[in-house]
């Protein structure tokens, strides 16, 4: 390591004398006069003309490209370099590219699961629907400090509402059960009642098939490499008075990061309960 340009930096600073430093460093002071009298290298100054480059390819890519691809960008322009070299220049620099990140697959189908229609082929429109005659489930996912959490939601598809929720740590039946219970005692609907969902195997399971039948509820599932979902999830989300969207995000703004901010699940679960306070019942749109 290189410890000349530190001290040059405290020299400049005058924060501390170029002999203590010496001393504290373990170098000499005659070593460091010859290194500093004899100014930059012409390795450096390679260094600080591709580094030029570097920033204009990054700032080209609008923050995007890493060192592989600024590479590929500099050899198009005739310019020799390793990948290597551009890496470390970016590092030094603290330059970085964006990747994407990687999703979160929460639908897995059950091949054993037995053979159920889509009885609504696509149709998610809600002047064709009556209240409380056709339901959308699906499950959606948080990233807190405690890792994921998962929302299992209920949604009449006539208004759009929200008529019950579940949130927890896990994936298993028994969320989505929750969320469709808490619908059921929330509207109580009449027999009949069709609940469309997704093929994951949460939808297809015994237990939840076995919850669907006691309230005499139809199942119909979408055809493989759907989505059950008509709008973007933030639109579905609303409030079941007023109509107005819920806050795309329910953070706490000491918690930072590079794609945003991470939610905590014990911000958002108020916000559930006070959306479920206020939920018609059977009968109010």
């Amino acid at each position: 390591m290189n410890v000349y340009p530190f001290i040059e930096a405290e020299r400049v600073a005058r924060v501390g004398s170029v002999h203590r430093a010496c001393i504290l460093l373990k170098v000499s002071r005659a070593a460091y006069y010859r290194w500093s009298s004899a100014g930059l290298s012409a390795r450096s100054l390679k260094d600080a003309e591709l580094l030029t480059e570097i920033l204009a390819a990054h700032k080209a890519s609008r923050g995007t490209y890493g060192a592989p691809r600024i590479t590929k960008a500099l050899r198009q322009r005739g310019r020799r370099v390793s990948c290597k070299r551009v890496a470390r220049l970016m590092r030094q620099r603290g330059i970085v590219g964006r990747a994407r990140r990687r999703a979160k697959r929460t639908t897995i189908a059950d091949p054993a699961a037995a053979k159920t229609a889509d009885l609504l082929q696509r149709d998610f429109t809600p002047a064709a629907h009556e209240p409380d005659k056709v339901w959308c489930g699906d499950i959606s996912y948080v990233r807190t400090w405690e890792g994921w959490s998962y929302l299992a939601t209920v949604i009449d598809l006539s208004s759009r509402r929200i008529v019950g929720m579940a949130m927890a740590d896990h994936l298993r039946t028994s969320l989505v059960s929750e969320a469709l219970a808490m619908a059921i005692a929330q509207r109580r609907p009449a027999p009949g009642l069709v609940f469309h969902s997704d093929r994951g195997c949460q939808y297809t399971a015994r237990d939840f098939r076995e919850l669907l039948a006691r309230h005499r509820i139809t199942q119909s599932l979408s055809r493989p490499g759907q989505c059950s979902r008509q709008r973007r999830r933030r639109e579905l989300l609303r409030d079941a008075q007023g109509g107005a969207p819920l806050p795309r995000r329910l953070a706490d703004t000491r918690c930072r990061k590079a794609g945003g901010l991470r939610v905590h699940r014990g911000l958002l679960q108020p916000a559930a309960d006070a959306l479920l306070a206020g939920l018609p019942h059977a009968g109010r749109v």
